[in-house]
């Protein structure tokens, strides 16, 4: 949660000659629902007031395990273009299968557009045995840098 709210607040740096903060979204992985994401709502609206955050109600429970993700993501895409506070553009944020249907969002549709940040935590398709939030704003250390490429490397060989 705290990263979560770590990640709003680098954000709303880059917008903040806006008069409002930019929409975030948030789309829950699989087996959970919007009600298990309502305190991470809740805490970003405490943070940043005035932010429109929302989570998609979207195929929540074991109907997101037992549905074809090919509707499921349709499901994401309608959800996204009927909420009109997002037709701006917004920040997605997905952990899990969600992150999976957040990636597959911005590849497919992309509109209304996601701006700046996509973060997806603990996505399936991941290279790497940890979990990780894809998002940099800062130039990473060369070191870094270095053992993220062996670490890429020593994946994709086995």
């Amino acid at each position: 949660m705290l990263g979560v709210l770590r990640w709003i607040g680098v954000t709303m740096l880059f917008v903040s000659c806006q008069a409002a903060y930019r929409p975030v979204v948030i789309m829950h992985g699989m087996n959970n629902n919007v009600h298990g994401y309502q305190k991470n709502v809740v805490a970003i609206q405490a943070k940043y007031p005035g932010i429109y955050v929302t989570s998609l109600n979207v195929y929540n429970d074991a109907s997101s395990m037992l549905t074809h993700m090919d509707k499921q993501i349709a499901a994401v895409a309608q959800a996204i273009r009927a909420d009109p506070n997002l037709k701006h553009g917004f920040n997605f944020y997905g952990e899990s299968q969600g992150a999976l249907l957040a990636r597959a969002y911005v590849t497919l549709y992309n509109d209304p557009p996601v701006y700046l940040s996509l973060i997806h935590i603990s996505e399936p398709t991941r290279l790497l045995s940890i979990s990780y939030a894809v998002f940099c704003l800062k130039k990473k250390k060369k070191k870094n840098r270095e053992k993220l490429a062996e670490n890429t490397r020593a994946a994709e060989k086995s």
